[in-house]
């Protein structure tokens, strides 16, 4: 079920019992994000022509969380784990 909205034209939204999609999409890459409110957890994956991101995060309670991420980068490798 995708949900029409006014943000941005370059950005879909799609929201169904608190879980959400969010894809941006320029000609300076592409960012997908995704969330469920009822499990506290997200994802994120960016791509540019430079770089990859991916990190994922899991709520444990108000103040802390843990969290998970990788980036590639042009000519290197960076991994946080």
């Amino acid at each position: 079920m995708y949900l029409e909205n006014d943000v941005d034209i370059n950005t879909e939204i799609e929201l169904l019992k608190g879980k959400t999609i969010t894809i941006q999409k320029s000609v300076d890459g592409v960012k997908v994000a995704v969330s469920d409110l009822a499990e506290q957890t997200e994802g994120r994956f960016e791509v540019t022509d430079t770089a990859i991101e991916m990190e994922v995060k899991r709520a444990t309670d108000a103040e802390d969380y843990l969290s998970s991420q990788i980036e590639f980068i042009a000519e290197s490798f960076k991994g946080i784990l």
